[in-house]
């Protein structure tokens, strides 16, 4: 049976540049892969079905039409132009609705691992087309690595990858809906990230980290702690201890922390009953 790991990902920085049509957001950011993966398993059937196994967390997890795995298959089947009927096991680690990117990795996943299994040759350029519609994390996740993300997050420009860096995530007991954070955001226009895009670049194309507190950013950080303002708690918690830079992961409600150990971040976010991951971002990619 054929499997593939779907990494997580993280946004360095994430920068909302202005509107597009269609209620969509101009954006600039960085994406980079984590090793915390899922692990996507298949085999030809007669019809198609899809079950999760794993430590399956966070939002509820369908298994249905509407999940992005199924969407996937569904976009290989339209450009090839033939049925793929398949038996597909999702084995879940990244927390589901936290801003890990969990869904979009594995809806990539089943894009390269099928394109393979089934020799349908697609190029990468072509499966990240096709993944494009589903989401700007389903094309970055089709390549992964490290990756510069315009438009919409999905026209990408892949980055040399710094060394592997530890990061710990914490995991709060509530969710930012994206359409929430969004809302909030337009209401506001909040830049806290504007120009670490482009501060990030020599760093990274020099194959290093830059300053990590002057250039980790995320605009979407002051409306997910509008929607939920214990992130803004924490975060400061984390800070007064040291143990900063604190980003938000894409909407939230997931932030990474980029100093100190599993254990001091998991003392110092206790009193939210906050869940603690130590992780790396690895920047690994699939070619």
């Amino acid at each position: 049976m054929p499997q593939l790991s779907a990494p997580a990902k993280i946004n360095l920085a994430l920068e909302i540049l202005g509107d597009l049509p269609g209620g969509y957001h101009e954006l600039d950011s960085l994406f980079a892969t984590l090793d915390l993966a899922d692990e996507l398993h298949w085999r030809e059937a007669g019809q198609t079905s899809l079950r999760l196994g794993g430590e399956v967390t966070g939002l509820d997890i369908s298994v249905g039409e509407d999940n992005l795995v199924l969407r996937a298959l569904r976009a290989l089947e339209d450009a090839c132009g033939r049925k793929l009927p398949l038996e597909i096991e999702l084995i879940k680690r990244i927390p589901a609705g936290g801003g890990l990117g969990g869904g979009s990795a594995d809806a990539a996943a089943l894009l390269f691992g099928v394109n393979q299994s089934h020799d349908l040759g697609f190029s990468l350029d072509r499966l990240e087309e096709l993944a494009a519609p589903l989401g700007a994390d389903v094309a970055f996740g089709v390549r992964g690595g490290l990756a510069r993300g315009t438009g919409r997050g999905d026209q990408l420009e892949s980055l040399p990858v710094p060394p592997v860096h530890p990061v710990v995530l914490i995991l709060p007991p509530f969710f930012c809906p994206t359409g929430a954070v969004y809302k909030a955001w337009d209401g506001q226009r909040w830049r806290p990230a504007r120009g670490k895009v482009q501060a990030w670049l020599p760093y990274l194309k020099a194959g290093r980290w830059g300053p990590l507190a002057e250039i980790l950013g995320n605009d979407l950080e002051p409306a997910a702690e509008t929607v939920q303002p214990q992130l803004a708690e924490i975060r400061q918690a984390l800070v007064a201890r040291g143990l900063g830079p604190v980003l938000l992961c894409g909407s939230g409600s997931t932030m990474s922390c980029w100093g100190g150990s599993l254990k001091e971040v998991a003392q110092a976010v206790a009193p939210w009953s906050c869940r603690t991951l130590a992780a790396q971002v690895t920047g690994v990619a699939r070619s």
